[in-house]
């Protein structure tokens, strides 16, 4: 088995809060070295939080890793701002999935 080979097509952006996105595409022998194989280091000491794969006509795979997170938490000033969002609904009691079980330990 060769070496797994880093290909055109990498690359990246950081976002206003420091938050940096990349990826990296490698040409490898078979399917489970898609799953397996852990470039080292990875791109600015990011964790891995994706990958995806396809095979080529020419019989070889390419594995897409993406990598996200902050280059160096200790430099951060500690005023960091971080969106979020929250999805909540008011439906009726009836809908939630254990209400037979909780009107039973309330009979």
């Amino acid at each position: 088995m060769a070496d797994p080979l880093l290909i055109n097509g990498s690359g990246g952006a950081q976002d206003k809060y420091g938050v940096i996105a990349c990826e990296e595409i490698y040409e490898v022998d078979d399917q489970p070295t898609c799953l397996s194989y852990v470039p080292s280091p990875t791109p600015f000491n990011l964790p891995i939080i994706e990958r995806q794969w396809r095979m080529q006509p020419h019989g070889l795979w390419h594995v897409t890793i993406k990598y996200e997170g902050v280059q160096d938490v200790t430099s951060t000033d500690g005023n960091a701002v971080y969106e979020g969002d929250s999805g909540d609904s008011e439906d009726p009691i009836e809908t939630y999935p254990g209400i037979d079980s909780l009107v039973q330990r309330n009979a």
